[in-house]
C-alpha cells in the first residue's frame, strides 16, 4: 500500500510539476486536480480523502496562489474556480464542502473553514467533541481582505467585499455587492447604487406579498397585515415601514404621495428623494411595477412581459401600460410631481374606505401574485 501511495505521489508531482513549486506534502493525490495555467508557490500542502466520492480537491485554471497554501478536504469537496488570486498562508479546512467561484481576490493569511465542533455539552472534554460540518459558498468577483476568517455555513454572493481582519460568523449570508467588516463582521454598506437596491426591495416585496382586495369587498376590517391583502394605501404603508431603517441609514427621504387614475386622485404611492433626485415608487398597483419612476427623464421598461413607459409633462408624469392582450397601450396613472402636504395625504388614506365611487375596481375582485417568475392576475 505504501508503495502504491508513493507511486501516486510521484505521478502527481510529475503531472503538476509546472503548477506547484516545492510542494511539502500531499495525501491521496489521485483525488486532486489542478487546471492549466495555475501557479501555486512554495511550501503548499494538500490532503484529500481516500474515499473517491468525497474529499476531492479541484483547483481551476489560471490561478495565482501564494506561499504556504494549505487545503484539508476531510470528507468535504474543495472546489476553487478560475482566475483566482490568493496571497500567502491561504488555508481551507474542509469537512463540509467549500466552493470558491471565479475571479476572486483573496489577500494574505485568510482562513476558510466548513467544519467546527459541537460544544453544547460542557461535560464533554473539548478534544472529544463531535465535529460538525456546513458548506461555505463563495460566488464570483468577491474580495476577501487580509487576516480574515470565514466560518462554516457562510454564503458570500457575487461582488461582495470582506474587509481586512473580519470574522464572518457561522451561517452568515452576505448579499451581492455588500461590504462587510469587523469582528464579528457586519454589513456596512453596498457597492450597488441606492436606486438599484431599492428596486431590488420592490421586486422582493412583490414576489413575497400577493395583492387582493377581499377584505375591502367583504369585511372592511383592519387590512394592515399584507398577507390578507388590502388597498394600495395598506401595501404602500407597509412597504414604507419596511424601508424605514434602510432609508434612515442612507439619508433617503421618503414620503407618501397621491397619484391620479382616470383623472381622480385615488392612488397612494411613494415620493422618494435619493441623492438629490426625485423618484416615485408604486408598490400598491395591481401590476408589477418593478422600477422607480424618475421625475427628470422618460423611461420604458418591461416587467413580467408587461410594458410600461412614462412621458414627463409640466409638473406631471403620465404612466402608460401595454399588457399585450390586443388592447394596445393605455394610460395607467398620472403623477403630480409637486410635493404634497403629508397631513392631507394621511387624512385621505385614513378615510380610504368611506367613499369608493372614484376608486377603480372598488366593488370588483382584484388579485395578483408572482410565482416562479410569472405574473398572474384575476380581475373583476
Amino acid at each position: 500500500m505504501r508503495l502504491i501511495n508513493l507511486i501516486k505521489k510521484i505521478l502527481f508531482y510529475f503531472k503538476y510539476r509546472k503548477n506547484i513549486n516545492d510542494l511539502i506534502k500531499t495525501f491521496h493525490a489521485d483525488n486532486i486536480r489542478i487546471g492549466k495555467g495555475t501557479i501555486i508557490k512554495n511550501f503548499s500542502s494538500f490532503q484529500a480523502h481516500k474515499n473517491n466520492s468525497k474529499g476531492k480537491i479541484t483547483i481551476g485554471e489560471n490561478n495565482n496562489i501564494g506561499e504556504s497554501l494549505k487545503i484539508l478536504a476531510g470528507t468535504g469537496t474543495v472546489t476553487i474556480g478560475d482566475n483566482i488570486v490568493a496571497g500567502s498562508k491561504f488555508t481551507l479546512l474542509g469537512g463540509g464542502d467549500i466552493y470558491i467561484g471565479n475571479n476572486v481576490l483573496i489577500s494574505h493569511n485568510v482562513v476558510i473553514s466548513s467544519s467546527s465542533h459541537n460544544l453544547t455539552n460542557p461535560r464533554i472534554v473539548a478534544t472529544k467533541t463531535e465535529s460538525t460540518f456546513n458548506p461555505v459558498l463563495i460566488s464570483d468577483n468577491v474580495f476577501i481582505g487580509a487576516n480574515s476568517t470565514i466560518l462554516m455555513g457562510t454564503t458570500i454572493k457575487e461582488g461582495a467585499i470582506i474587509g481586512a481582519g473580519s470574522v464572518i460568523t457561522e451561517n452568515t449570508t452576505i448579499g451581492e455587492n455588500e461590504i462587510w467588516y469587523g469582528n464579528p463582521a457586519k454589513l456596512q454598506k453596498s457597492r450597488t447604487s441606492l436606486k438599484i437596491q431599492l428596486e431590488a426591495k420592490m421586486v422582493h416585496y412583490l414576489e413575497t406579498y400577493p395583492f387582493h382586495n377581499l377584505f375591502r369587498l367583504y369585511l372592511k376590517q383592519d387590512m394592515s397585515a399584507p398577507k390578507f391583502g388590502g388597498t394600495c394605501s395598506d401595501r404602500t404603508l407597509h412597504f414604507k415601514e419596511n424601508l424605514e431603517n434602510f432609508c434612515s441609514q442612507n439619508s433617503i427621504d421618503i414620503k407618501l404621495h397621491i397619484a391620479s387614475i382616470n383623472g381622480k386622485r385615488t392612488h397612494t404611492i411613494l415620493r422618494i428623494l435619493i441623492e438629490e433626485k426625485i423618484y416615485f415608487c408604486d408598490i400598491g398597483m395591481g401590476y408589477p411595477i418593478t422600477k422607480l419612476i424618475p421625475s427628470n427623464q422618460n423611461i420604458h421598461f418591461k416587467s413580467y412581459d408587461i410594458e410600461f413607459r412614462t412621458i414627463i409633462k409640466e409638473n406631471e408624469i403620465v404612466v402608460f401600460i401595454n399588457e399585450h392582450k390586443g388592447e394596445g397601450e393605455k394610460e395607467l396613472m398620472s403623477i403630480d410631481t409637486r410635493e404634497q402636504l403629508q397631513e392631507k395625504v394621511k387624512n385621505r388614506i385614513k378615510n380610504r374606505l368611506e367613499d369608493t365611487k372614484d376608486v377603480p375596481l372598488a366593488k370588483r375582485l382584484r388579485y395578483f401574485f408572482i410565482y416562479d417568475g410569472e405574473f398572474y392576475q384575476i380581475k373583476e
